[in-house]
């Protein structure tokens, strides 16, 4: 009797190992369709920037990579980078993006704005500011209202990891433009 039980078992778990193959095999398809379509928008997306940029596709990578951070360079220097609370109405200054030199930069990992372990840094992720989890962090990746910069009093975009918030720079990205290693 006690074989017959241990056969059973055996038979059991065999079948649910089938059983749970099988459920898996329509997800792996649906899964590898999601990777189809993905990769067929990124190559009409490609396709269709193609003319844009034709001209840059005589320059070699390094180049384009000087004119990149020219451009960003350009861009964000001297912007600054302040919180916006829309129940209180409070305008909360988190630093400026400059080098890692500056008192007052973002990338200052010794400044008030840029060290990991101050409340008014981005950088903080246990602060409101750089929590994955606050609503006014730019390292939170559903937040409406990240960190905004603002250069020449205009919005000119946004600190967020969010992908869905338009104009927004991602705060690791833009470090590495700032920071000399």
């Amino acid at each position: 009797m006690k074989r017959f039980w241990s056969f059973t078992l055996i038979m059991l778990s065999i079948f649910s190992v089938f059983t749970l193959a099988s459920d898996e095999k329509p997800a792996a398809k649906e899964t590898e369709k999601q990777i189809e379509d993905i990769r067929a928008r990124e190559k009409a997306m490609l396709e269709e920037l193609r003319p844009k940029v034709k001209e840059l596709l005589d320059y070699d990578i390094e180049l384009l990579q000087i004119a990149l951070k020219i451009k960003v360079i350009e861009k964000y220097k001297a912007a600054i980078v302040v919180s916006y609370n829309s129940l209180t109405e409070e305008i909360k200054y988190l630093g400026k993006i400059e080098d890692q030199f500056s008192s007052d930069s973002i990338f200052n990992e010794f400044g008030t704005y840029g060290s990991e372990f101050s409340s008014d840094s981005i950088w903080n992720k246990f602060g409101n500011y750089g929590s994955p989890f606050s609503s006014q962090s730019a390292f939170n990746k559903f937040t409406t209202n990240p960190p905004r910069i603002v250069k020449n009093k205009q919005v000119i975009g946004y600190l967020t990891v969010n992908k869905f918030i338009k104009g927004g720079v991602d705060p690791d990205w833009l470090k590495s433009f700032f920071v000399y290693q």
